[in-house]
């Protein structure tokens, strides 16, 4: 077998990309050694591995932007303005079964 038959994962593919079922494909053929077969698996799992990392930095970042909207909209944005209608009405319907005074303004 010669290697030189063999591109490389990171030239085979453009990105470095290569399924794991084309590379089975080759193996099933004997195309491909096993010490290749195992470096292109060994270059997968580091190319996946920064994958994940990048992703979780994302992650966390769009966790830090969320933060500081939130922290936002209480500033400007007062919890009390927001009462829904349903909150109002449930508010006036305990009032009732409850037979609580309303407060007259006069």
């Amino acid at each position: 077998m010669d290697r030189a038959k063999i591109k490389p994962l990171s030239s085979s593919q453009g990105k470095g990309e290569q399924s794991i079922s084309n590379l089975l494909d080759t193996i099933e053929k004997g195309d491909i050694p096993n010490e290749l077969f195992i470096c292109r698996l060994l270059e997968m799992v580091i190319e996946m591995n920064n994958k994940i990392d990048n992703l979780g930095q994302k992650i966390l970042h769009l966790s830090d932007i969320n933060k500081k909207i939130n922290e936002i909209h209480i500033l400007h944005f007062p919890k009390e303005h927001f009462q829904t209608d349903k909150t109002l009405r449930e508010k006036y319907l305990a009032e009732i079964i409850l037979g609580i005074p309303k407060k007259r303004k006069t």
